[in-house]
Parts: structure tokens; sequence; C-alpha cells
């Protein structure tokens, strides 16, 4: 419920006259709203009739018999394959520091889960702690029955068998065991700080400690390593760790604050389960009735579903220390539901002790068991000794004298209770357990979790919400019967109204997620109108009647001597009157509004009294209307603040146009927030009067955010030099964006659930000089080593080979001979020249830079690319017949392919080598080519141009409108990582880019596009939910773009290179991919993407992308606690004055440099 459902609710709380009080208890680990679960915990299994829950209790075990064989057969073959043995710990150490950094102390959220094949069954063990509990039933389930239905056809879905390893009450009591022994501690060592302490120790249990959770899981992979991939009893599928720190949004180190990793089977879904965790914690843990209360209860039917068998199992506490003494240590071997090797060592938990006995058909002992963990007054030595002579065996492992007996605790009566309170408060009587306030908010749960809770209508004025109607008596609802809540807003004052109607029928609720469509964002014409008294455009900065205004007002306040300052250090006077001007025509009624008697014509009475705050000061107004001599309503011209650069937020506060443009002048200069502004001002009037203050932060707000959007700025500007459809871009992601809880939008890389499947048409190592063959893949390896050997012939040759890299003579004529074998035909000769040394030097020098590109496994398009091919093929052939005119077009694409052909003029033999090399290259490229399927046309998408419902907001066109949709790659699923979708030839020749797994401190990032030929034109946004990847780029440009862009900027390039090919290869097949200069000098990938090698890319402002960066850090504070609306208002209104400022500044530049060449 957010704030305006409460208030809406608020009304009926002066309704309530008495209450019924309903608590609700746990019960091994679900909670329960039985009238008889509501004593205190130590009386609970007291309350129940023995006959009752033992009945229950023996049919509740009786239907999960085979899940709990299911279960035995699985925790067996984890203890046989070493899992639990006292050398390799570590499925059952990394669930034990799991619990350790569960502590709120140390962390906001935490979730695991493994997967094991167990023969034909698989077999999940799952931990949640804090805001990612119930996480696995409410998605994660999905995706792990998603992964088996796709790999194992078969295994049965009834023969899935999940457990929660820890229930939120072991949790709890294991982290109050916890508290005590660091008391003990603290009282032992005199922390003085123990905050401190508890932050060193979430370093401590995360990566420090040996067995921390990251050591834990290494641990754990490397013990998987060991297993057979092909065994038929057991395999490790994979894990899925998300660990939370606590108060993760203040961590400056976003590295630190977050740990996501997931490996094996859900490896390719990493990123998938990592936007589910933000989701999820975003929605906040469901609160939804339990599907299974305990064991205690009657069975709710005489067949359970494998799942609520599951469900019974996981519910029944695991906490390996219930039954322990404070210092006690537990084996990691009694932590699974079997007993040891030599059946010496008996499980600890309740779970396991139940499940062990219950497969044994020891019923007495597990009432005993029962009895002895809900009732702690029970002699714990009469229940050892039961257990000991039913069980068979002994704990050698703890002995039986270090055992503590607990108390005898008394369970409180009704009686005792009442008793107490008196004693504690003479005045205490019955009837005061009932209060207003918590009648009240049985009513709003109710309302809320099984209500009826529905906007008839939303507007910036008015709410009308219906919903159910209540019992005065006993705070519950109605469930057909309803009742119309109306909020109205006048000035600043909200109005409430119920209405009932007996006959009143519920219908379709009005669509709530599209409220800000029919608020500030108008759809249909693509502007914004944030709500506001006032509806004329403000004036422009350098308008000159703004600055007559500001004239006028000054030169009233410093002249006028009945003005002055009252208690509160606003000006007022007599002639502080607004009014319209006199109109110089006639009147409707024909009257007039002037006469000789009259020639200032007649003002209405005071309308209102606003204070307006200006520059030096609010001053307290009186408002009046203009009225006809005759005083006809018709003939009435309201004022609107126009005429004096006035802008009324409601009928009480306004503010003059200057404001709002020092406001706008800070924001684009500095680093100011709307509070730090608004105590500026403050500061300033104070300056001049002591108690003179300035409006409130958020009053501020509204006001600014309806000045602003009073301008009908259409913010779907194109650069006016490229216009539609930009042939040069440059983008990249920043750090600026809103609370995942203020974000709704979708991932722009979603795709359509109807979308198409489609698959590569090639991939990295199919565009490669060196390519795999899909004919002969077991020569993979030999085309890996082929490849790095050019390398080192290519390195050799330059001089950046080391003494101790230098192979030996017969080792290089080998691999030279192999490397020759294996490259075409045409490729031969000149391999074999350049191996012996027989061209030039500068020859040599000049092929040896094409060979140390072309021995990676990047794309050859990326050397010759598509759109040059027919050009060089011509000029490769007018070069053989003796014509060298158009040689130096080759630099157009490639400065280095032009040097070799002018080193190879001087011999003819060499000539012909190397044209023959190229031809062949290029004719290599034209067969990818061919390959390309074509990008599917662009279809504009009639609505879809709406940032606060999506979250984007690009100007590639006058509409703003979506050109097409994405289709589903297979290769999402495929690609080996965020970074790469196939690794790169060699791990030192690797280019990496670090994308933040989440955003920092909680926020949205932002991915914009820019114009980086001329004055750098912003070209619009998208609000990412997640981490930054290639997939917004592609995304966007393919979405949004009528046609691929001729040159792209991006940071990344080597690789958005591979990806864009890899899905949309017909879309791209004209682009070529560079570096930003900023970004080029630390990359490691092959000189093709640099584009300073290029002549007519020398000049561009390739770190547009950079300079933005800094300046939109300067609103980042302030926007970072908006709404989506206002933050994407915000945003598209600032991007825009930027943009102006840069093309004044290029109109200026531009203006001089023709001025001088005149």
């Amino acid at each position: 419920m957010n704030r305006g459902d409460e208030v809406v609710l608020g009304i009926r709380k002066s309704r309530l006259k008495s209450e019924n009080i309903i608590s609700t208890v746990t019960v091994f680990g679900a909670t329960s709203s039985r009238p008889e679960l509501q004593c205190p915990a130590a009386a609970t299994v007291q309350q129940f009739d023995d006959r009752e829950w033992k009945s229950n209790l023996f049919k509740n075990l009786s239907q999960c018999t085979d899940v709990i064989h299911q279960e035995e057969h699985c925790s067996s073959a984890l203890k046989e394959a070493g899992f639990a043995s006292p050398e390799t710990p570590f499925l059952l150490q990394l669930e034990k520091s799991l619990l350790d950094i569960a502590l709120p102390a140390l962390s906001d959220g935490t979730f695991y889960c493994s997967l094991f094949k167990i023969e034909n069954n698989c077999y999940c063990r799952f931990f949640e702690s804090g805001v990612l509990e119930g996480y696995i039933l409410a998605e994660g389930i999905r995706y792990v029955k998603s992964y088996m239905e796709e790999n194992f056809d078969n295994i049965s879905m009834g023969k899935f068998i999940w457990c929660q390893v820890s229930t939120p009450e072991d949790i709890t009591q294991y982290h109050q065991r916890y508290a005590k022994r660091l008391d003990r501690k603290r009282s032992h060592k005199a922390i003085s700080q123990p905050s401190a302490d508890i932050g060193r120790r979430f370093n401590y249990l995360m990566t420090k400690n040996k067995g921390s959770v990251v050591n834990a899981h290494r641990n754990l992979l490397a013990k998987a390593q060991t297993l057979s991939p092909t065994s038929e009893n057991l395999q490790f599928l994979g894990t899925v760790l998300h660990v939370i720190k606590k108060n993760s949004h203040k961590e400056t180190n976003q590295l630190l604050a977050r740990y996501h990793d997931a490996t094996g089977a859900f490896r390719s879904a990493s990123h998938t389960w990592e936007i589910s965790f933000q989701q999820y914690r975003v929605n906040g843990v469901p609160q939804h009735p339990p599907e299974f209360s305990s064991l205690l209860d009657t069975p709710r039917s005489s067949h359970f579903t494998w799942h609520e068998k599951c469900m019974i199992i996981s519910a029944i506490p695991n906490n390996h220390y219930w039954d322990e003494v404070d210092q006690a240590h537990v084996g990691y071997a009694r932590m699974l539901s079997v007993r040891d090797e030599v059946g010496k060592k008996k499980p600890a938990s309740l779970r396991n002790l139940i499940l062990l006995h219950s497969r044994d058909k020891d019923f007495g002992t597990i009432y005993q068991l029962v009895k002895r963990y809900k009732n702690p007054a029970t002699e714990t030595s009469a229940i050892q000794s039961t257990v000991n002579q039913t069980s068979n065996y002994t704990d050698v492992s703890q002995p039986e004298e270090q055992r503590s007996v607990r108390t005898r605790r008394k369970a409180l009566t009704e009686e005792d209770i009442l008793r107490n309170l008196t004693i504690l408060n003479p005045d205490f009587i019955e009837e005061n357990r009932s209060t207003e306030n918590s009648l009240y908010q049985q009513y709003k749960t109710a309302q809320i979790e099984s209500g009826t809770l529905q906007w008839r209508l939303h507007k910036p004025h008015i709410d009308i919400l219906c919903m159910n109607d209540i019992n005065m008596n006993t705070g519950t609802i109605y469930d057909f019967s309803y009742v119309h809540m109306t909020r109205t807003l006048e000035g600043n004052e909200l109005h409430y109204n119920c209405t009932y109607d007996d006959d009143a029928e519920l219908n379709e609720p009005v669509q709530t997620d599209r409220i800000s469509q029919d608020g500030v964002f108008k759809e249909n014409t693509g502007l914004w109108d944030f709500p506001s008294l006032s509806q004329h455009p403000p004036k422009q900065d350098n308008d000159p009647s703004f600055r007559e205004a500001i004239q006028l007002r000054h030169a009233i306040f410093d002249g006028a001597k009945d003005i002055h300052r009252d208690s509160t250090g606003c000006l007022t006077g007599q002639t502080l009157v607004l009014c319209p001007p006199l109109p110089l025509d006639n009147c409707p009624c024909g009257t007039g509004y002037y006469s000789e008697m009259f020639p200032e014509g007649k003002l209405s009475e005071v309308r209102y009294r606003p204070t307006v705050y200006l520059t030096n000061g609010p001053a307290r107004y009186v408002v009046r209307d203009r009225e006809c001599l005759a005083g006809c309503p018709g003939c009435l011209v309201k004022y609107s603040g126009d005429i004096n650069s006035l802008h009324f937020l409601s009928k009480e506060t306004a503010a003059g146009d200057e404001i709002g443009w020092d406001f706008i002048d800070h924001a684009l200069n500095t680093h100011v927030t709307f509070s730090a502004f608004c105590k500026i001002m403050s500061n300033k009037y104070s300056r001049i009067y002591s108690s003179a203050k300035f409006m409130s932060v958020q009053t501020f707000i509204s006001w600014w955010f309806s000045w602003s959007s009073k301008f009908k700025i259409d913010f779907r500007k194109q650069c006016y030099i490229c216009k539609s459809n930009p042939k040069f871009l440059a983008c990249d992601g920043t750090k600026i964006g809103i609370s995942f809880r203020q974000s709704n939008v979708k991932p722009i890389e979603t795709p359509e659930p109807t979308a198409e499947l489609i698959d590569p048409c090639h991939r990295r190592n199919d565009r490669a000089f060196l390519r795999f063959r899909a004919d002969l893949p077991n020569e993979n390896d030999n085309i890996r080593n082929c490849r790095d050997h050019l390398a080192y012939l290519a390195r050799k040759q330059l001089g950046l080979t080391g003494a101790n890299d230098i192979l030996s003579f017969q080792t290089e004529t080998d691999r030279t001979e192999n490397l020759i074998n294996t490259v075409d035909e045409k490729c031969k000769d000149i391999i074999r020249r350049f191996y012996c040394n027989e061209y030039p030097d500068v020859l040599m020098k000049k092929l040896s830079i094409i060979f140390k590109g072309l021995s990676s496994n990047h794309s050859l398009s990326a050397f010759i690319p598509f759109k040059y091919t027919e050009l060089f093929m011509s000029i490769l052939n007018e070069i053989e017949n003796g014509d060298c005119i158009r040689l130096n077009l080759v630099s157009e694409f490639s400065p280095e392919i032009r040097d070799v052909l002018n080193a190879a003029q001087s011999n003819r033999n060499n000539l012909t080598d190397v044209i023959s090399f190229f031809q062949y290259l290029t004719s290599r490229v034209d067969e990818i080519k061919q390959l390309n399927k074509p990008a599917a046309p662009a279809n504009p998408q009639h609505g879809s141009y709406n940032p606060t419902k999506n979250g984007v907001a690009y100007y590639f066109t006058p509409s703003g409108e979506k050109q097409r949709d994405l289709s589903k790659y297979t290769m999402n699923d495929k690609a080996h990582s965020k970074n790469y979708d196939d690794l790169p030839a060699r791990a030192n020749e690797q280019c990496n880019k670090i994308y933040p797994e989440v955003s920092r401190k909680g926020t949205t990032y932002l991915f914009l596009w820019f114009d980086p030929k001329h004055y750098g034109h912003c070209y619009g946004f998208h609000i990412i939910p997640g981490s930054e990847g290639r997939k917004d780029p592609f995304s966007s440009a393919y979405c949004y773009l009528k046609e691929a862009p001729e040159e792209v900027f991006y940071d990344f390039s080597c690789q958005f290179e591979e990806y864009c090919l890899n899905r949309e290869p017909g879309f791209w097949e004209n682009t070529r991919f560079w570096h930003d200069l900023f970004h080029g000098y630390s990359h490691k990938c092959p000189y093709c993407y640099k584009s300073q090698r290029l002549a007519p890319l020398q000049g561009l402002n390739t770190e547009i992308c950079e300079q933005f960066n800094s300046f939109i850090q300067k609103i980042k504070y302030s926007a970072r606690s908006m709404t989506l609306e206002k933050f994407c208002f915000y945003l598209q209104f600032m991007i825009y004055h930027w943009c102006e400022r840069k093309r004044e500044a290029f109109e200026k530049r531009c203006g001089i440099a023709a001025a001088y060449l005149a």
C-alpha cells in the first residue's frame, strides 16, 4: 500500500469503535491464526488435545512417506560422494557460512540454491533470508524446472525433490544463540565498538575466513569437478548465490555491496537470475497466506501433491543447535538426515531426526521430540532417556554430561496476564484491551490483502476509489458491498467524501498503470503538463518583456513608501495588487471595460491572496480579475500571471519566472539539488530580513515541474544538420538513475512473447581469417595453434618477442609448416615467403602488422568492411593491370592495407602475392555477407513513444516511435559471458569491460546516444533497470533506428561488433565499429577498431559521451529520489537545454570561421 492508499483508508479510522484482536504465531516455520495457537510458544503443544495433534502428525508424515524416502536416497548419495566428509564438507560448509552471514546486522538478504541429478531424480537445496525470503517459490523454482524440462526428458516432474536448508525460525534461533556468544566475547575482551566488530565480521565471513561464503563456494565447485560428468549416481548441475550486504545502498564501492554468482547449468542465465532478484527485492517479500501451516494441523486433503509434500518437509525446523548448549559444536556429519558409516552419530536437527525416525516407523520417539521442541518445560533427562532407548544408538560426539537440563517454564494463563497488567497499572481494566488504532490496522490489512481496492477515476485534482464496505462494530469487511471514496484537491487542501449505494455493482477497474498518461504526460501530443493554476507558457530568459517585468517589480519595491515587511518577512502593502491589463477592445456585452468616468476600468473583489516568491524576498499580493462596466460574468477577464512573468502553482503559492531560470542555471553548472537550492534562497532571504523564508522543498518541486512543463517543449529534436536517421553515432551508459522502487520499466532487451526465435547466421570463429570448419570440428584446436603461431611470427618480425619466447629452429619450422598446410591455397605462398624473409624489410614490417591482426578471431569485416568489398576488389584488379590511380582510396577503410600495396609496388612477384592474398580476404568477406539475414523492415509503432511507461525516449525520428521489435536470439543463452559470446583467440588479447552486476546504491542506469560529428546533439536515452551490457546499444539502435548508422563509437566496440553480427548481421552490415579516443588506448584488440587511423574520422568528437557524463553528474543527486515520471521529464528538460547550449556554441564557432574565411 502506498501513501495515497493509506490516506484514503485513513478517513475511516475515526469510524471504528471497537476491535477483536487477532494475533498470529509461528508453528514449524509457518504463520497460523488458529485460536488454539494464540497462547505463548512454550505452551503451544500443551493446548492441543494429545489425540488430535498426534493423529494429525501421523497422517501428515504417512502421506509424505515417498518424499521422505527419496530425501534419504539423495542425502545418502551426497554423503557417499563426500559432501559431508570431514575432508570435503564444502556443501554443508557453504550452507553453514550462509547461516552466519544471514544475520540482519550483516546482510539485507541472501539466496543460494544447489542442484544435483541423482539417478533419475533432481535434488535442490536452497537457502533464503531477509528481502529474498520466499523467492524460490515465487520465482526461482520456475527457472530450475525450466532447465530440467529442457535438459532431462527422462526425469518426471514428480521426482523433483527440493528442501529449504533453514527456515526463518531456524535463522532467528541461530542468531539469538550467536548473540549470546558475542555478548560473552565482548564482556571478556571489552570490545568498545560493536558496530565496527560487525563490519569486520561481514568481510571475515564473506571472503577472508577459511570457511567463508566465497571460499566455501569455490571449494564446492572444485569438489564438483572431481565427480564424473557421466556418472549415473550423482551429478552436480550448478549453483546460484546472491548476497546483499546490509545497507548496500550506502556502500561507495558497489562491488562490495553485493555478491552474485551462477555456476554450471545456471551460468548462461546468470543475468536473468540477477534481474529477477532485483525485481523481487523491489516488489518486496509477498505476504500471501502459507500453503501449509505445520505437521500438527489437520491434513487439508487425503492426498497431497508432490509440491505440498516438499513444503511439509521444508516447514519442519532444521536448527542443528536446538538441543545443544551454547558453546556446543555440531559436526557436518550430523547435518544430513542419515546416520554415519558406523551408525554412531545421529542427526542433530529436529527435521532430520523426524525424517530418520519416520523411515523407521518410530513415531513414539517423534512424539517425544515434538513435545520437547515446542514445550521446553518437559524434563530433558526423561526425554533423552526415551530417545536413547528407542533409537539404539548414542551420540558419541556430544558427551551426556555436557548437555544442559532446561528449566521448567510455566505457561502463562489469561488470568496471569491480567493480574500482571493490574500490578503495573492500577487503572487497567479489561475493556481497555481494545484500541481504536489496532482495529483500524486490522481493517486496513484485510482491505489490502483480501478486499477489493480499485480506482474509478484518477486525475491530478480528483481521485475516486472503490472499496469494500466495513462493519463498524467488528472492523471486518463486507465481500459484496462497496463504497466510493472521493478525494479532491482544492488549492493545497485535500477533501474527502464517502458515498454508499446498496445497489452498487463492481465493474471492471480502471487501468491504473497508465495514470501518468492521463496526468503529466500526454501520449497523443508527446508533451508534458504537470498540474498548476497557471496555464500560460513562461517567458524565455532572453525575452525583453521578462526583463521588463523583473525591473518593474524591483522599481515598485524600491520606491513605494507603503510597502513593508510583516512578521514573516513577506513584503506587503496596498499597492501589491495583481490584475489583468486594461483591454483595448470592447467587451462581449458591448458595455466596455473603461469610460471617461472609469478611465482605469473596474476590478473584481479579491479572488485570492497568494505568496509570491521573488529574487528579493517573498511578497504577499492580492489578485483581482477585471470586470466590464456592467459587471457581466461573461465579460470577466481572469488574471493569469503572464503579464507579470509569474507562475501560480495554486491560489496560495506563486513565483516569478526568474526563480525557475535561477534553478536551471544552478543545475546546469553546479551539483545543486532542489533542497540545496531552497536553502540557498532561504539564506538569501534571511540576509534581507531574518524571518523571511523560501517555500518548502516539496512545494518548490511541485512549482518547478509545473512551471517547466508549461514551456510545452517537444523534446523529440534531431540534430538540425543530420536530421533523422544519423550516420555517425556515439553511445555509452552513465551512472544516473532513480531508485528501483520508483522504476517499473521493462528492460529494453526483453522480446515480446510471440517473437521469432533466431539462430546466428555465423559466429566469431566462422568470420575469422583462420576459421573453424563445421565439417572438421576436430581441427579446432589445430586452428587455435595456427593463430598463435601466426601471431608469434608477426611479433617476432616486429621485434615484440622476448628472448625467452623465441622458439627453437625445429619447433618453429614444424609449426610454420603446419600453418602453411592449414591456410587456403591462395595464402600459402605469401606466408611461406614471409616466414623465409623473402620480402623487402619495409614490406615485411607492413605485412607483420596485417598478420598480427589476422591472427585474432575478430571478423574479417573489421579489416575490410562489407560495404567496401566491391570498391576494393575493383581497385585490386586495376593495380594488377598496372593502374594505381585509385590506390589511395583504400585508406578510407584501411591505411595498413594501402601501405602494404605501396610497399609491394617495386617487385611484380611481390605485388602478385599481395594482390592474390587481399583478393582472397575480400572474397571471404563477401561470403560472410551472403549469409547475413536481412533485418526486419522499419514499421513505426504508433503510441510507442511514452517515457513514463517504457523508460525510453529516443529521437532518431520526429515521432520517437519504436521501429521494430526484438526477436528471441538463441545466442543469448549460448553466450560465454556478458563480455563475449565466444572468447577471443588469446587470453592476453582479451579486452574487458567491467559491467557492474547491479546499479550503484540501488538505482537504475542510463544509456544514451549522441552525434559526435557536429555539436554533440543527444538523441535520447533509455533506463536500464539492471546492469549495462552490450545488449543496450544493440537493442536501442535496432528498435528505434530505421537504418543502422555508418559509424558507431562505443568504449567496447571490439566485442559489440561480435554481439551485433551474431544476432542481426543484415541490419549492421554497413556499420563500422570504433573505440572512442578516450578508451581506445587501453584496448588489446587489433588496430582495426582505432578510428584515429582514418583521416576523415580524426576530427570527430568521440569523447562526447564522457563530456556529457561530466555534465549529467551535476543533476544526478537531485534526480535519484524522483518518481519515474518526474525523472524522465527532468532528464529530458536538462538534456534539451544542454543540447541548445552546445548548438549555440557550435553556431557561434561556425560564424567566426565563416567571418574569417570571408
